[in-house]
């Protein structure tokens, strides 16, 4: 995280590039991160992010361009009724403290020039941003009445008062005298945890390492005076003075690692929401699964109806009158061993008769029913697994975005809101290879969908793991027989793009013209035959 030290040294950075500059369009893309398109800021970095989450504070210039949503939030539309068009007039840093000010001033509706200020209050879990006009609060993100977070009121129209800072001083404006009267009676305690406690701006990494540079990595308190800390103190804001890196690389870097901690964030918080939506649908059919599972199992129980009416039929001619059960022998067993029969005294004996082979037909008609709603249940289970492993294995943005269409399409999500832009080609993974040899990769069912019934010819080579989900790979060779390595090759491709390559596996392979859709219609999923099947070593 950003740390209060080198966000002094990111504002001073960034202040030349944004003073002056016009705020053009304002966006809030998620909750957490606010977007700032300042006009005359430049095009190297031409936009201003605010970050709350508490993974990364921050507030930098960046080239990030996050999607936007179709509706905009009821927080962007009131800064942008308050901010755009306005000119930024200072951004300032309270001490070393992640509390950042941003005035803008503009021209409200009477034609009057006003000064607003935006307070960033970047501190991780209790971050905030809060509009404020002559020192009364507009608006803010995250609204609290008091007592909600027990230190102070922020509600449109009450007076904006600052968060506590817990009474940490600038190591610029502290003296070793000050720090001496400060210290307590426990002399093992860590001089970073001391200092720490009573510091602004410095995270326990960064003072660490200050503190080692200034030779007093490992020391304790003990035996310190206010000689001794005024020359740490001294040592402290030398290197504290320092900014890590030239102001132009610092840009470059905290927006570097910005976008890419972001980029990271959206594909896994993408993946997790597609596999929620996935693993939801999933225990619902092994739910259903287990019990049709259980009417299959319960099915057996037929078989002892049947051979119960059939001895009971051979045997008519015995038995007089209605009786609550008979014994008999039972001839499909050796040597007939006697065989209890409980019957329906109610009825005659040619009627339980009928009765007991009426309820072997219903069973073994409800066993026949569950076992073809069973194997439709399991293909979808099948088809499910394959959509997780390929979220599992996604990398791209516009990989995710396949997956999604293709749940949406299933009725898994809800469609996204607004006018559906028309769908960007497939991102199939082409590799073209010698002797005008192409191996094209999918993965993710849209993909294997495409490449396996609408780009393969029928003496391509199709590839696919054995008995698993999987992407497809289709080796097309100019008309030639493929050797021993492009079919490794294939196969490995095959393995690797289903998530398996370090552990190695079996792999299926056949010519496309044996390969025809599953009779569920499911994108992606396929029957083959004649196929041969090889074995890939791992690479672990």
């Amino acid at each position: 995280m950003i740390d209060g030290i080198y966000m002094h040294h990111l504002i001073h950075a960034a202040e030349p590039l944004f003073m002056g500059g016009r705020v053009e369009k304002i966006y809030h893309p998620e909750e957490k991160l606010l977007v700032f398109k300042i006009k005359g800021a430049g095009k190297e970095y031409p936009r201003l992010l605010i970050s709350l989450d508490p993974s990364f504070c921050t507030v930098h210039p960046g080239t990030l361009n996050p999607d936007n949503p179709d509706q905009p939030s009821t927080f962007c539309m009131i800064l942008r009724k308050h901010l755009e068009g306005g000119e930024v007039v200072s951004i300032r840093q309270q001490g070393y403290e992640r509390l950042v000010d941003i005035a803008i001033e503009s021209y409200n509706d009477l034609g009057i020039k006003t000064r607003k200020v935006l307070h960033l209050e970047l501190m991780g879990k209790y971050s905030n941003v809060i509009l404020e006009e002559d020192g009364h609060i507009l608006d803010a993100l995250y609204k609290y009445p008091i007592g909600i977070n027990g230190f102070r009121e922020v509600l449109p129209k009450r007076v904006y008062t600052a968060p506590p800072t817990n009474m940490q001083r600038s190591p610029d404006d502290l003296t070793g005298a000050e720090l001496a009267a400060l210290l307590p009676e426990e002399p093992a305690l860590s001089l970073r945890a001391f200092l720490q406690s009573h510091l602004q701006g410095f995270s326990k990494k960064s003072l660490q390492s200050i503190l080692d540079q200034c030779g007093a990595g490992e020391r304790t308190i003990e035996g310190l005076d206010s000689q001794r800390l005024e020359e740490l103190l001294s040592c402290i804001r030398k290197l504290a003075s320092n900014p890590p890196l030239p102001p132009s690389e610092l840009l470059a870097e905290t927006d570097r690692s910005f976008s890419s901690w972001y980029l990271s964030q959206r594909m896994q918080h993408g993946k997790s929401r597609l596999m929620q939506a996935a693993l939801r649908q999933s225990r619902k059919l092994r739910k259903k699964e287990g019990i049709y599972l259980q009417k299959v199992r319960e099915a057996e129980t037929g078989e002892d109806l049947r051979i119960k009416g059939e001895i009971l039929s051979a045997n008519l001619y015995r038995l007089k009158g209605n009786l609550p059960e008979v014994t008999l022998e039972n001839y499909y067993l050796p040597e007939h061993p006697p065989l209890r029969i409980p019957l329906e005294e109610a009825y005659s004996p040619a009627v339980n008769v009928r009765r007991y082979f009426k309820r072997y037909h219903k069973i073994m008609e409800g066993k026949k029913q569950s076992e073809k709603l069973l194997a439709e249940l399991q293909g979808e289970i099948e088809y499910l697994d394959s959509v997780m492993n390929s979220i599992e294995q996604a990398t791209l943005k516009e990989d995710l975005q396949e997956i999604q269409t293709e749940l949406e399409n299933q009725g898994l999500l809800k469609t996204r809101q607004g006018k559906r832009k028309k769908e960007p080609p497939l991102n199939i993974l082409k590799i073209e290879l010698p002797d005008e040899a192409v191996l094209l990769i999918g993965k993710n069912n849209r993909q294997n969908d495409r490449i396996t019934f609408k780009e393969a010819s029928g003496n391509d080579y199709w590839f696919h793991v054995k008995e698993g989900p999987g992407a497809h790979v289709l080796l097309k060779n100019a008309g030639r027989e493929p050797d021993e390595e492009l079919l490794r090759l294939a196969g490995r491709m095959a393995l690797r793009y289903s998530g398996r390559e370090a552990a190695g596996g079996l792999v299926d392979y056949t010519q496309k013209k044996h390969v025809r859709r599953h009779p569920s219609g499911l994108p992606g999923k396929a029957l083959y035959t004649d196929f041969k099947t090889m074995n890939i070593e791992g690479e672990g």
